[in-house]
């Protein structure tokens, strides 16, 4: 014996296509970004960008720990997985309202440390020399009642960087961005007082 009953649910027309992003066997589809999924629950996938997280949220206050007022050490950065090809990930950190100051130029650090410590690199990281003599975290010191803002970027590259050691920043900077497969940046403000 067959029945038949409406239950108010429609199918969907075996030819129609499904919505972008929609998942049918835990792989996001060919369509875009996985944002749906067949039994109509909503999934957020990892991010497949590369993003550098700080302790202070993007376009907040840099901690004085970090400045010329106070311990002057640099801060911990981490960043998500890097694409694949990465061979390295690159820092930099500029200020964008002194002149494109370099403050921390670092390279040769694994994809896979996935994070920087306060005041540490990772084995095997390479500081390039900024500012034409020093050789690590510049720690930012901005006039009295200046507001600067600093630009962290972090660079997922195909390839070690093969420039002199005394290489100019920006030209170290330049060739970051003329190779990176990816980068990532979040800013600080620093402020150290009136």
């Amino acid at each position: 014996m067959v029945g038949c009953s409406d239950d108010g649910r429609e199918l969907v027309p075996p030819d129609a296509p499904l919505p972008p992003g929609t998942i049918l066997d835990g792989s996001a589809s060919a369509g875009g970004p996985a944002d749906t999924v067949v039994a109509g629950s909503l999934q957020t996938l990892p991010p497949e960008r590369l993003q550098l997280l700080a302790a202070w949220p993007d376009s907040g206050v840099l901690p004085l720990r970090h400045t010329c007022v106070d311990a002057g050490v640099s801060p911990a950065l981490a960043w998500t997985v890097a694409p694949p090809g990465t061979a390295e990930m690159a820092i930099a950190v500029t200020d964008l309202d002194g002149g494109r100051e370099v403050h921390w130029l670092v390279e040769a650090i694994d994809p896979a440390a996935g994070a920087i410590a306060e005041g540490e690199l990772p084995p095997d990281a390479v500081v390039r020399m900024v500012d034409g003599s020093i050789v690590g975290w510049d720690p930012p010191c901005p006039p009295a009642g200046e507001t600067h803002e600093l630009l962290f970027t972090i660079y997922a590259l195909p390839q070690q960087i093969e420039l002199p050691a005394d290489a100019p920043a920006d030209e170290v900077i330049a060739e970051y961005e003329a190779t990176a497969l990816d980068r990532a940046s979040v800013t600080a403000a620093v402020q150290l007082g009136a």
